[in-house]
């Protein structure tokens, strides 16, 4: 199930954002669908490559959910990152 809505995915014009939430509660964001691989052999497999050129291999049994746009998870961590690089830092003396 989760390997075709991926795929289905993929095809849509612009592509959307979309989030992988795997069955460890762990959310990966695709803000590229091209950078996402599938394959239907045997149970499923789900390849993504990461900004940081990684690249991660999974079972498609592990996906639990798939949902459009940014994952409310990765949502809280931008704004923590944006807090922390806005924050003005102090300087002692």
């Amino acid at each position: 199930m989760s390997i075709a809505q991926i795929r289905h995915l993929q095809t849509q014009s612009p592509g959307q954002p979309f989030a992988l939430e795997l069955a460890s509660g762990r959310v990966i964001q695709i803000y590229d669908p091209r950078t996402v691989s599938t394959s239907e052999a045997g149970y499923g497999s789900i390849g993504v490559l990461h900004s940081d050129g990684a690249f991660e291999v999974f079972g498609a049994i592990h996906v639990v959910s798939v949902s459009v746009g940014v994952h409310p998870v990765e949502t809280e961590r931008l704004k923590e990152l944006k807090e922390r690089a806005t924050k003005p830092q102090g300087r002692e003396t």
